[in-house]
């Protein structure tokens, strides 16, 4: 038995590798190219200065990111929170104003804290009462435990913090975010096992691209059924939601301008077809070939 516990324990330390990501080939190149996170990590260098920062010394994320609002950087945390998982692990991203940059951390790198899941349950539960018109006499407050992946203070064999972290950042001088080919993180896991990826659950507003999240609101508002846009989804992206999360990225996401003349379901036929449709006059589309092309369209 103690050799089985010796053997668990060995492999709750491990090193990530590799972890990929899309880059640009260059600053003026956006021809992608395929990056290992981890080959940039633990190697103890600052990030480069202001106006010394290049093709030498950083990867640059693709330029159509090109902003620091919300919305984009939902969008590079999405790159980041996705290539982690594919390589077992679950990592979360905080954006530090002062440094123009997005911290990533293991999901276990912090302590969970229960008093701000306490509030949490209990605002919950209070925004319940008042949506069901009822006093909390008729329906009491029930506290429960939440199950959690984080490490917890002071019980054995679960309070290790795992020290896996790595930063993303913004020059204002070139308006691009960008990887430093070297910067201080840690590629070391600690006090957990590598995941099966399939198995890590990460936040509906992270999966799948940017434009295929669109393809989402663009259906829903089409009158497509959100289990059929939820299949739509799986097909493009490889991610399976449920139908409440359909309904959370189509609440909580702004839809991207588009031409005046284009519906929601124009663009999620467009979408669907990219092979066949080209041109657009009006609403209708105007087919660029021919040849029939099956998409997940077809099948609803």
């Amino acid at each position: 038995m103690d050799d089985l516990n010796n053997a668990i324990e060995m492999q709750k330390n491990w090193t990530s590798g590799p972890i990929k990501f899309s880059a640009a080939t260059s600053m003026s190149n956006d021809a992608p190219m395929i990056v290992d996170l981890t080959e940039t990590l633990d190697k103890r260098k600052n990030n480069p200065k202001a106006g010394k920062r290049n093709d030498t010394n950083c990867y640059w994320l693709p330029s159509t990111l090109n902003k620091n609002d919300e919305e984009t950087v939902a969008e590079v945390k999405s790159i980041f929170v996705n290539a982690c998982k594919s390589a077992g692990c679950k990592v979360g991203g905080q954006y530090e104003k002062k440094l123009n940059s997005i911290v990533f951390e293991c999901n276990r790198s912090k302590f969970i804290n229960r008093e701000n899941n306490l509030k949490q349950s209990r605002d919950a539960y209070e925004k319940r009462l008042k949506k069901l018109g009822v006093s909390e006499e008729e329906k009491p407050f029930v506290q429960r435990e939440k199950r959690t992946s984080k490490p917890i203070k002071g019980r054995a064999g679960f309070d290790t913090q795992c020290k896996f972290r790595f930063s993303a950042f913004w020059d204002e001088q070139s308006g691009r975010w960008y990887i430093p080919k070297e910067q201080k993180g840690c590629r070391d896991h600690a006090g957990h096992m590598r995941e099966v990826p399939s198995n890590i659950r990460v936040s509906s507003k992270f999966l799948g691209t940017r434009e295929q999240r669109q393809n989402i609101v663009d259906a829903v508002d089409s009158e497509v059924r959100p289990t059929s846009a939820g299949r739509i989804f799986e097909t493009q992206s490889g991610e399976h939601l449920d139908w409440h999360q359909v309904n959370y990225i189509k609440n909580t996401k702004s839809k991207n301008a588009s031409s005046p003349n284009e519906t929601a379901a124009d663009r999620l036929i467009r979408a669907s077809r990219p092979s066949e449709i080209r041109q657009w006059t009006g609403s209708v589309p105007v087919r660029a070939s021919s040849q029939q092309c099956l998409s997940p369209w077809d099948s609803l």
